[in-house]
């Protein structure tokens, strides 16, 4: 046998759990497709994993398909750049003296650029939420607490060290823009409210509502990573927030 062989064999997933953490760390894994037949060949609870890398996949090429859309204004580095300049010859400064005039401009370039990407992945990421919440429509009927205990292991699953309030009645780990979040669902004075539960995972968090087919969508960041909120009207997110912030 080859030995690169035996090595792969040794890596590969065996159980849904790991298979769905090489999901959300890397859905462009071109081993996933052949770990995903395996589990199903030896387990019939992982019959879906096949389709869940497909939709995973899809998700990715569309997210980046839509990034590199994204239009930055054509006049915005000269802005910039003019802004820079313009602050330096009114109000020289010891970081003016430190800094070479090159490497601040370069800063406020790559600082503005980031900024662009910020916000174009904050957008489309709460888009994705809104449309993953049509493949799990069941998940708005259930009306009994999910355990706590079951509560924290899915939570650990998915890499978010702390907690979420009592009124959880759904709790379900899914890939959705290439990392692993908890899909759950609390329940509120106004009704259920969908929430998306992500680890910080060295993004970069923004805070952001938008309407997107008939649902409103809510991202909001805290230390532990961010929780986006989904349903069809912002009634209950003041509050249904709150308590996440709280219980996190």
């Amino acid at each position: 046998m080859n030995p690169n062989d035996t090595m792969k064999n040794q890596n590969a997933p065996t159980t849904r759990q790991a298979f769905e953490e090489l999901l959300g760390a890397n859905p462009r894994n071109p081993e996933l497709r052949e770990h995903a037949r395996a589990l199903a060949a030896t387990d019939s609870t992982c019959l879906d994993l096949e389709w869940q890398l497909a939709r995973a996949q899809a998700w990715d090429h569309k997210l980046l398909d839509s990034l590199n859309q994204v239009a930055v204004p054509a006049l915005l580095s000269a802005d910039i750049l003019r802004h820079v300049d313009a602050q330096a010859a009114r109000q020289p400064s010891v970081q003016t003296a430190v800094r070479p005039r090159a490497a601040r401009r370069m800063w406020f370039i790559g600082t503005a650029a980031a900024a662009v990407l910020v916000v174009a992945s904050s957008m489309w990421l709460a888009r994705e939420c809104a449309e993953h919440m049509t493949h799990e429509p069941f998940a708005l009927t259930k009306t009994e607490p999910v355990p706590q205990a079951l509560l924290q292991r899915a939570l650990g699953r998915v890499g978010f060290q702390g907690a979420l309030p009592a009124n959880v009645t759904y709790a379900m780990p899914c890939p959705i823009n290439g990392q692993l979040a908890l899909h759950t669902v609390i329940q509120s004075e106004h009704g259920p409210v969908t929430v998306f539960v992500f680890a910080k995972g060295g993004k970069s968090w923004r805070s952001d509502e938008i309407h997107h087919r008939g649902t409103m969508v809510r991202t909001s960041p805290h230390e532990g990573g961010a929780f986006v909120l989904v349903a069809e009207s912002n009634a209950a997110f003041n509050q249904s927030e709150a308590a996440l912030l709280a219980a996190s």
